[in-house]
């Protein structure tokens, strides 16, 4: 392949300037700017320093050596290093050919090779149902685990259900004070704790549990809490197979005290030396290994802290042999970040075993105001509340809009409009509009093998760009789960159709100046319907066929 070709021929014009380039040091990307090429590389930029060399004589030498290639046309040096490549036609164009040959599959790579990977996400306590913020979580766990299959790696997908400690307490305690609040009692009892659920959902689950008779006033607070945490974990099932996410595993945190694996965890902490006694407490020395402190993972009063539950857990991980563990936090455990990087370190895991992505806060707009409170649940919007009113492809198109990392505004009104300003709609539009022009042209002409069409007819500089897009696509998708960033694909699937909207108000495909131009013409919009339904499907957004 011409990419192959390039990439060892910048190896070589490395080596023979004394620079030994690591994995990944030295790669090509692909231009926002096509005017730039179809290839880009700042290896001159990066070894340049490194050997002390004139940046624009390295990116000369490169240029040289790239300069030939089969499949290239033109290698420039631009800028202060840089080494821009632009690829023959024929190159671009057999990426429409292998969209329609690979259909469903394109894209696909094996990247990852097999390894075996674990996503940990949402993981919310059972105390009350999905909210906005669980929503955002949701969307962007399931869209890398999708990203991670698609790039050859074998995933799991796992929610770790928190059903020990004091939220469990505090649960019991409030749903019990309304069930003996709906029974009439006004005393004490019939009070909400201090730091417990008061939201409205509280006071049905109360009132469901009892007249299922799985509940009653004599009933300790231990028994009821559990009851209503299974009843909300079943709604938290339930939101979560209706916004088309799965989990392969639900791993309960009792399971950890059931199995002993808190004892073990502190044998082994103790037999590296890396917990010690203070104050009648047991430490973990976390600040030698990048922590801001020392973290007790043993209270004073004999209770295992959180932390060492989370250590006990990440060993229960380490155990099943992941080669590698992506956890998928929520925006209130940014604190944790450090911690659980320094336990890494202390218990000698693999370096990159670890790794931890926080999904930052969700800022709900409506009418520009944000939207702070729930009509049902009293706390943030529940994740149903939006799949009920803007549908499940709105809501995990928003939801992957940005970056995991950015605060999200999320629109609602643009969310509902049925028009082209809503970029999920605009990206769907662009495959049903493909689908319709293929059953205009008859099953004959939509079935017909893409190695009939003459792609040469397609001499438009428009053509080009969605050839080059196309093109481009199986990087997408690889950047996306390389660099867990699957808002790339929001961004590309809008973009592609923006080229062929753009494209079909001044072009005729089937009515084409010829027949062979308009069956070649015919051969990119079915390439452009496939590679936006390839990333529809991978955001877990549907591709309708008419809208």
């Amino acid at each position: 392949m011409t990419e192959e070709k390039l990439q060892a021929l910048l190896q070589e014009a490395l080596a023979r300037a004394g620079a030994e380039a690591g994995e990944g040091e030295a790669e090509f990307t692909v231009p926002p700017d096509a005017s730039h090429g179809d290839l880009t590389t700042n290896a001159a930029l990066v070894f340049a320093k490194k050997l002390g060399a004139d940046p624009r004589k390295l990116a000369g030498d490169i240029a040289r050596a790239l300069r030939g290639a089969p499949g290239t046309t033109a290698v420039d040096v631009a800028g202060p290093g840089f080494v821009n490549v632009r690829l023959a036609d024929e190159v671009i164009l057999n990426a429409i050919t292998e969209a329609l040959r690979r259909g469903d599959d394109y894209g696909r790579s094996e990247l990852g090779r097999g390894a075996k990977v674990q996503v940990e996400f949402v993981s919310a306590n059972p105390t009350g149902p999905l909210n906005a913020v669980n929503a955002r979580a949701a969307a962007y766990g399931d869209a890398l685990a999708r990203l991670l299959e698609f790039t050859g790696y074998d995933v799991e997908r796992e929610f770790y259900v928190c059903n020990v400690g004091t939220q469990m307490d505090l649960l019991g305690r409030s749903v019990r004070a309304r069930l003996l609040e709906l029974l009439g009692e006004t005393g004490e009892q019939a009070e909400i704790p201090e730091g417990g659920y008061r939201g409205e959902y509280v006071k049905t689950i109360a009132n469901a549990l009892y007249e299922q008779g799985k509940i009653s006033a004599e009933d300790g607070h231990e028994k009821i809490g559990q009851a209503a945490a299974e009843e909300i974990l079943a709604g938290q099932k339930r939101d979560l197979e209706d916004f088309r996410v799965r989990f392969d595993n639900w791993f309960y945190e009792d399971l950890l005290y059931r199995e002993n694996k808190i004892p073990k965890t502190l044998d082994i902490l103790a037999s590296r030396g890396t917990s010690y006694e203070k104050d009648g407490a047991l430490w973990l020395r976390t600040a030698a290994a990048g922590d801001d402190e020392d973290r007790v993972v043993v209270r004073a009063d004999g209770r295992p802290t959180y932390f060492l539950t989370d250590i006990a857990y990440h060993l229960d991980k380490y155990e099943r042999g992941f080669a590698k563990v992506v956890d998928v936090l929520g925006p209130d455990h940014y604190g944790h970040v450090k911690k659980l990087q320094a336990m890494a370190t202390l218990l000698a895991l693999p370096g990159g075993w670890l790794e931890v992505i926080i999904s930052q806060q969700v800022n709900l707009l409506e009418g520009g105001e944000k939207v702070k409170m729930s009509k049902r649940a009293g706390a943030l919007v529940t994740m149903r509340e939006v799949m009920d009113d803007i549908g499940v492809d709105a809501a995990r198109f928003f939801f992957l809009m940005r970056s995991p990392s950015s605060h999200l505004d999320f629109d609602f009104e643009l969310a509902r409009m049925q028009t082209p300003e809503n970029p999920v709609y605009y990206a769907q539009y662009c495959h049903a509009r493909v689908e319709s022009i293929k059953g205009e042209a008859g099953e004959e002409w939509a079935a017909a093998p893409p190695e009939k069409a003459d792609l040469g007819e397609l001499d438009l500089p428009e053509e080009r760009s969605m050839a080059r897009a196309i093109w481009e696509f199986p990087k997408a998708v690889e950047a996306a789960a390389t660099r867990r960033e699957p808002h790339r694909l929001t961004t590309y699937a809008t973009g592609l159709a923006a080229l062929f909207h753009n494209y079909y108000h001044h072009h005729r495909v089937l009515q084409a100046p010829t027949a062979a131009k308009a069956q070649a013409r015919l051969a990119l919009a079915r390439a452009v319907g496939q590679t936006v339904k390839n990333a529809l499907r991978l955001l877990g957004v549907s591709a309708p066929s008419r809208m």
